[in-house]
């Protein structure tokens, strides 16, 4: 047997996607050269990179993040390699435009970081797409001179003290067939996104030392080998690569009024709702399913949204999620027109059931993510159960809760000081302890000393079992529905199971978990009523949801 061909990997580029890979191969001892055209490394030739979670919780994991907190050199990453012969309060402003928009940030060393976008005549491909020059780039400073990046400041403002500038066109495309043989694109090669340039090469890595394990070393790779391995990297990256892509791409569109109603409903959100309610909870979406260099440890942040991979369970597939949402949507909205259509408004002698929906949607309504002065005003539902009834007002509710949408953010809100990121602490745990047990205890007592009425042999547990046993009889148990405490019965609890599927859904209980505590939701209608069971329900969910949080 001939000698083992040493084995080495060439990267091509020292920017953001090479240098990150040449620190994760110098973790696991694998041989490389950056080979890098400009004179020096990391030259500021792009527009700019943003460091978000997905790629800082990487640069953790190759012991770059510390620095990067106490530096501000672009060649950190560079410096890093061996061998190479306090938070702060900060100001954005975002301005919406006719074409085009302005983005303007403060950072450290009172330095200002700013983006101007304008939307092309139309889409350029390949050799179309211009390349611009420092005469171009001062021509389109001059042109744009008068646009106000914020209330009282012009760009021509900051652009006459600027230190350094780029005109580049904004490229979205993402390759179809990231590899040839033993070559592959990582990064602004086949994708778009600095962040993203990072997972792909912690896929890359994580592909390479499984090949490691199973062939006893790299040495004697073949092509085939390379192949498979590349294409594990790409199936494992493309559909997200895509999908940050076109959003990306559709906050750029609303923020130069691509579409008119669109950008005019979405200012006049951000005029009636915080910010941090109305974009934060959609912001964390991307970032909460990146990947990571799986044999490496991460180190211990604080965080209040754990990234998938840290979570008890897998998250369902969006696909998968989005249908539910929409039967959910839809057996709600069902449930309010046939209340409307065939039942009165709840007597007097229910109101002890009005307590956990007043309660839960209150402090629903209160959450950051979630914040709604609708679902935010107790006297509202109050006023809403009482001349409309249960079984017509918690459908409503449930679908302007789903329409809000808080996804993963949980804590209550808090207001923006410099001490903000309280608002993702637990000390309100207590206190919403102490006021579920105590809805708990009071709509128990109710429930049982009342003789349980709410609850008949025709209701929701009733029908369930009928479907069991009888198809016949559980069509007779589905029209026996349209009482009102039976309709309203079957609005408790499936609002209750969506709350856990929910739970599941973000991979924040296992399936088992999920079951046990349907099956609690469901004796819990006969043992101590719908409106403890709920109170009960949001203590366990609250309680998971704190427990989730690496503090």
């Amino acid at each position: 047997m001939g000698a083992r061909k040493p084995f080495k990997v060439v990267i091509v580029g020292g920017g953001v996607a090479g240098l990150t890979l040449a620190n994760m191969l110098q973790k696991f001892d694998i041989d490389f050269v950056v080979l890098e055209s400009h004179g020096e490394v990391a030259p500021a030739v792009g527009a700019s990179v943003g460091l978000l979670p997905n790629g800082l919780r990487i640069l953790d994991q190759i012991g770059c993040f510390e620095p990067i907190l106490a530096m501000r050199q672009e060649s950190l990453l560079y410096a890093n390699l061996r061998d190479t012969s306090g938070k702060k309060r900060r100001d954005q402003s975002s301005i919406f435009g006719d074409g085009q928009s302005a983005l303007v940030l403060s950072g450290p060393e009172n330095r200002v970081y700013w983006f101007i976008f304008v939307r092309l005549p139309e889409v350029k491909h390949g050799r179309s797409i211009p390349k611009y020059t420092k005469e171009d780039d001062e021509a389109f400073a001059k042109e744009y001179a008068d646009v106000y990046v914020n209330d009282e400041i012009k760009f021509r403002d900051i652009y006459k003290k600027k230190i350094n500038s780029t005109l580049t066109p904004l490229h979205e495309m993402v390759y179809k067939t990231w590899f040839y043989r033993r070559v592959i694109l990582l990064g602004d090669s086949a994708h778009k996104g600095g962040n993203g340039a990072m997972e792909s090469a912690a896929e890359l890595i994580n592909a390479l030392i499984q090949a490691r394990d199973t062939h006893h070393g790299l040495e004697n790779l073949q092509e085939e080998d390379f192949l498979r391995i590349f294409a594990r990297v790409q199936s494992v990256r493309n559909k997200r690569a895509q999908s940050l892509v076109e959003s990306s791409h559709q906050r750029q569109a609303l923020m130069a009024s691509e579409n008119r109603l669109k950008t005019a409903l979405a200012t006049t959100m951000m005029t009636l709702v915080p910010a941090a309610n109305l974009f934060l909870p959609n912001s964390s979406a991307p970032l909460v399913g990146s990947s990571k260099i799986n044999r490496l440890p991460v180190p211990f942040r604080p965080r209040a949204i754990p990234f998938e991979d840290e979570r008890p369970a897998v998250p369902v597939k969006p696909e998968t999620s989005k249908t539910i949402r929409q039967i959910y949507a839809g057996a709600m909205l069902a449930s309010s027109i046939l209340a409307a259509v065939t039942t009165p408004a709840c007597p007097a002698s229910d109101l002890w059931q009005h307590v956990a929906p007043i309660l839960m949607y209150t402090i629903e309504g209160h959450r950051a993510g979630n914040g709604s002065p609708i679902l935010a005003t107790p006297s509202v539902m109050a006023i809403g159960l009482h001349r409309l009834g249960i079984n017509r007002v918690i459908p409503s509710y449930a679908l302007l809760h789903l329409s809000r949408g808080g996804k993963s953010k949980r804590r209550p809100d808090a207001e923006e000081t410099d001490e903000s990121l309280d608002r993702y602490k637990t000390h309100d745990m207590p206190y919403l302890r102490a006021t579920y047990l105590c809805a708990f205890t009071v709509q128990a007592v109710a429930h049982v000393a009342s003789g349980a009425p709410f609850l008949t042999s025709q209701t929701l547990l009733g029908a369930l079992t009928d479907a069991v046993t009888s198809p016949s009889a559980f069509l007779g148990s589905l029209a026996s529905l349209s009482s009102g405490a039976s309709l309203a019965c079957g609005v408790w609890v499936l609002q209750n199971l969506y709350a856990i599927w929910d739970m599941r859904r973000a991979g924040y209980i296992k399936t088992f978990s999920a079951l046990k505590a349907a099956v609690g939701v469901a004796l819990g209608q006969v043992l101590v009523g719908p409106g403890a069971t709920w109170a009960g329900l949001w203590y366990w969910r609250d309680e998971v949801f704190a427990g989730s949080m690496i503090k």
